[in-house]
């Protein structure tokens, strides 16, 4: 990849001319409904801890979403295995709505505030379903499923370690956690660390604790790469 004047010139072209066009349509509000949220430097260890979290996970979710796109149906199979595929996610569905669609739903229920059980059940189920989709012959990404994921595993960390590490509130947890998984599986720090906030229109000072989550995320998951 390069960088020119001209290539400049067109992205920040084309950058704003969709902005331009999408606003009559999209928009500016916040994507999800969460609370302002502040940060202390107290607060470091908890992030540190989330990193260390995510950072295998994230990984193995990559490696699997990309074992799954790899071995997708692409013959007659997937005249069954697609409808199967839905079969069993609308099954799920039934108890657990809020893992349909691209994972929206999943991240304002989990902002909302389900408890550990019910975000370890979510992540759990939301991740099999991506990766059978897939697998089934389904095609779409992955970055608002990325992205609730890590919210969900922000959450758990929340509520197992805020007594001793005096959190009082999972917000910043979700958000860095959010950020830090999509990280990883979309291989965009910045960009994820910017979502993050513009999707639930924080103040913008919060990317300092978001990015430093992040780079111990991203830092982490390539030596446990290159290690592998």
């Amino acid at each position: 990849m390069t960088f020119t004047l001209r290539s400049g010139v067109n992205v920040l072209f084309t950058t704003y001319a969709a902005t331009a066009l999408s606003n009559p349509i999209v928009t500016s509000r916040a994507k999800y409904d969460v609370a302002k949220v502040s940060f202390s430097g107290s607060n470091l260890p908890a992030l540190v801890l989330l990193a260390i979290l995510i950072a295998p996970l994230a990984g193995c979710f990559l490696s699997l979403t990309q074992k799954s796109n790899h071995y997708r149906k692409k013959d007659r199979a997937i005249l069954y295995t697609l409808p199967l595929a839905t079969l069993v996610t609308g099954s799920f569905a039934l108890i657990f709505p809020s893992i349909l669609g691209n994972g929206s739903a999943l991240v304002q229920e989990s902002f909302n505030g389900i408890g550990f059980s019910g975000a370890a059940v979510l992540f759990d189920i939301k991740a099999a379903v991506v990766f059978l989709c897939l697998g089934a012959g389904a095609y779409g990404g992955t970055l608002t499923p990325s992205f609730a994921l890590g919210s969900l595993l922000g959450l758990m960390l929340f509520e197992v370690s805020h007594t001793f590490l005096g959190i009082a509130h999972p917000e910043l947890w979700m958000l860095a956690g959010a950020a830090s998984f999509l990280a990883v599986t979309m291989k965009a720090p910045l960009t994820s660390a910017g979502l993050a906030v513009a999707f639930t229109k924080q103040d913008p000072m919060l990317l300092i604790p978001i990015l430093f989550c992040v780079f111990l995320t991203t830092t982490l998951h390539q030596f446990l790469t290159k290690e592998n």
